[in-house]
């Protein structure tokens, strides 16, 4: 498994948008690995999870091609993890695809105008709603018989049933778990990744999980762990996100059970700057302690 990081920070970015706080100001004063865009990752090119508003500038900035992606796992439909929109984008011409070099300016107009394979999405049923039920999305308005198989919509729409695997394309089996985060007790899941060999978790956007998913955890091994790291520093009791003292009881839980293999990775992503340090002084303080604090552009080999 090779995963890259083309975001690592929280809904707000880092630095904040308005903010003008020690951290924020840092990040705009030293750029580089303190500035971070709303996380979202692809492993092994073909497996996006989460679609956000900065995904595809990202990996443009970075020099990556994503868009032969044909798996898409969504976390949840906070904007800064998944924006309907951009599914709008698959949409095909009546008539497709065009040939080679053809001028598509003859043809139909549409988002798109490439032959696509369906890209096939996971996610939880609120993921869903946000597409069919046009909330980003006015040329999806009120289409509740929207069909996700349909040509049109190069879409396959897997729902997220925690605890079920499904195999999503060639060697990738996944895993959703239920997350302590949002709304509703089934608006977030996390996904545990299998491929080649390897096993991967990837929970951003929790708070933990219950004693249900704690079962399907203990079900693997796992040779990488990237967990939130939203809340820091911060001494605040926040039962949705991470802080370093929720993280630190996190993965000795992990450790305690024999659910990291020998090499395991423990890496942090989605960084929000008013209880994370800056880059240049979170990332030694939480080297010292085995954990890697990504930074937008960041590939890691497991």
């Amino acid at each position: 498994m090779k995963l890259t990081f083309l975001g690592t920070s929280g809904g707000e970015g880092y630095p904040g948008l308005w903010c003008q706080c020690e951290y924020c100001s840092y990040a705009r004063t030293h750029g580089g690995k303190n500035h971070r865009e709303n996380s979202s990752a692809v492993l092994d090119g073909d497996v996006l999870l989460d679609l956000n508003m900065t995904t595809f500038s990202q990996a443009y900035r970075l020099g990556m091609d994503i868009s032969q992606a044909r798996t898409l796992l969504v976390t949840h439909p906070h904007e800064d993890h998944f924006v309907a929109q951009h599914i709008n984008w698959a949409r095909l011409p009546a008539a497709h695809p065009y040939a080679p070099g053809e001028d598509c300016s003859r043809r139909e107009p549409a988002p798109c105008c490439s032959d696509l394979s369906p890209l096939r999405v996971m996610g939880t049923r609120h993921v869903l709603e946000a597409v069919s039920q046009g909330q980003a999305s006015d040329s999806l308005q009120g289409r509740a018989d929207l069909d996700w198989r349909s040509e049109k919509i190069a879409v396959d729409f897997t729902l997220a049933r925690p605890g079920v695997t499904v195999e999503l394309g060639e060697d990738l089996r996944v895993t959703p778990l239920r997350s302590i985060h949002g709304p509703a007790e089934d608006y977030t899941v996390n996904y545990i990744l299998q491929r080649g060999g390897k096993t991967l978790l990837y929970a951003l956007d929790t708070g933990g999980y219950d004693d249900a998913m704690w079962e399907v955890l203990r079900g693997f091994r796992y040779d990488a762990v990237v967990l939130e790291g939203t809340a820091g520093l911060s001494l605040a009791p926040n039962p949705q996100h991470m802080n370093v003292e929720k993280l630190r009881r996190f993965f000795a839980a992990l450790e305690e059970e024999a659910l990291l293999t020998g090499k395991g990775q423990r890496i942090l992503s989605h960084m929000a700057p008013h209880w994370t340090p800056p880059h240049d002084i979170f990332a030694p303080m939480m080297e010292r302690e085995g954990i890697t604090v990504a930074y937008d552009g960041l590939t890691v080999e497991i």
